[in-house]
């Protein structure tokens, strides 16, 4: 900062740095297929953080025309869940039968290791095997039942949980409902540092003035919740450094330090949004949507751990990014697709045991919540189908929510 208050008697003036986002690496996840995808148009300026409002009935897809006036839309596990014992048969004690299944369980379960490539993660072989047996006996897999995703919702979180509301809505009906989803689960308090803080980072403010009382641990919160509602924001670095002033245990404000200036953060916003206008990404049906969405941002962007991958401009621009990179680019387009969609973060681990933090979505999709991992997705050389539309308890086989009762019902 350029000038401290002078009364600084009783005030600690202080400095402290913060990854603004959990999730900065995807376990076991492999280079992209090559290719750098689509170049990015040149574009007119226009609304940086626009977003059409689906404002149709929940559980029908209201195709949005892309071309549509946007001046009138607005910007915006703790514990691991084991997955439920599948079980199948008739129960009848055919030996043969069983050491079949047996056996093949073991060959998909060792071909990974015989591969050159050691990068296939959990999931891959075991819903081949999945798919075989379905295929084969005509078997369908029994849906999760309601105590089983129950039980998820209600296990205890291992991030702070503090500063929510006492009732937090989690409802996901609506594009109108996912611009704010994570605002809407906040204490009242909560909300206006919230509110402070999205308003000063969309204006680029170098000086952001907070509601009285703010506490550290809200802030960060806080802060968390604008980047996570906000795709579009990309113009903060990967670990946000911020200055501020404190009275006692509250900040009254603080400094953040932008990655580009207003100049251009405007121009590559417009680049964006343009290019969200003309990729053909739209279909008939949202869940071809969602999927042709993840399709172009996996075949756009490779996985590469850069000094700038935590944003949609290392996927949009750079095309190398992570985990938080492919979730926030792959929410970017939903939300003007007209899909309700919210970031999530939390630990995944591959079927190794091996893992790290991590970022997914979640996307209410034809009438009903599920989840998608843009960034397992992608595979080096074809597209893992089986992280595309999974339910809860899918998911949660091998992904633990930071917030799990905060995930969207």
């Amino acid at each position: 900062m350029d000038s401290r208050p002078s009364d600084n008697a009783d005030r600690n003036w202080s400095a402290y740095e913060w990854d603004s986002h959990i999730g900065n690496t995807a376990p076991m996840r492999p280079v992209a297929p090559g290719g750098q995808g689509q170049q990015i148009p040149t574009a007119a300026p226009g609304n940086p953080y626009g977003y059409p409002v689906n404002q149709g009935q929940p559980h029908e897809y209201a195709r949005p025309n892309p071309y549509d006036n946007y001046d009138e839309f607005f910007y915006g596990r703790g514990t691991y869940v084991e997955q439920p014992q599948k079980r199948s048969g008739c129960g009848c004690g055919c030996g043969t039968f069983i050491a079949l299944l047996l056996a093949v369980a073991l060959v998909f379960t060792m071909w990974p290791t015989l591969l050159p490539s050691q990068d296939i993660i959990r999931g891959a072989q075991i819903d081949q095997l999945r798919t075989w047996l379905a295929d084969t006996f005509d078997f369908e897999w029994p849906l999760p039942s309601e105590e089983e995703i129950e039980a998820i919702y209600n296990q205890e979180t291992r991030a702070d949980a503090g500063y929510l509301a006492e009732e937090p809505s989690t409802q996901l009906l609506s594009v109108a409902d996912a611009l704010h989803y994570y605002r809407n689960t906040l204490d009242s308090h909560a909300q206006s540092v919230y509110d402070a803080l999205e308003a000063g980072i969309l204006a680029q403010e170098e000086r952001i003035s907070l509601p009285a009382g703010t506490t550290d641990g809200e802030l960060q919160t806080c802060w968390q919740f604008v980047l996570y509602d906000h795709p579009g924001l990309f113009n903060l670095p990967d670990d946000a450094h911020v200055s501020y002033w404190s009275w006692g245990t509250a900040i009254t404000f603080l400094e953040p330090d932008y990655k580009y200036d207003a100049a251009t953060t405007e121009e590559l916003s417009a680049q964006y949004e343009q290019l969200a206008l003309e990729l053909p990404l739209l279909a008939d049906t949202q869940e071809t949507t969602m999927e042709n969405i993840c399709a172009y941002v996996a075949d756009a962007c490779d996985y590469v751990n850069t000094d700038n991958d935590q944003y949609i401009d290392s996927v949009f621009t750079a095309h190398e990014s992570v985990c938080a990179g492919y979730a926030k680019a792959v929410q970017y387009l939903a939300l003007r697709h007209g899909i309700p969609c919210v970031y999530v973060t939390g630990t995944a681990e591959d079927f190794l045991g091996t893992g790290g933090n991590h970022a997914w979505l979640a996307a209410y999709i034809d009438g009903e919540v599920r989840y998608y991992d843009p960034t397992w997705y992608d595979q080096r050389g074809f597209h893992a189908t089986q992280f595309l539309g999974m339910n809860l308890v899918e998911i949660s086989a091998d992904h633990s929510a930071d917030y799990p009762q905060l995930l969207p019902r």
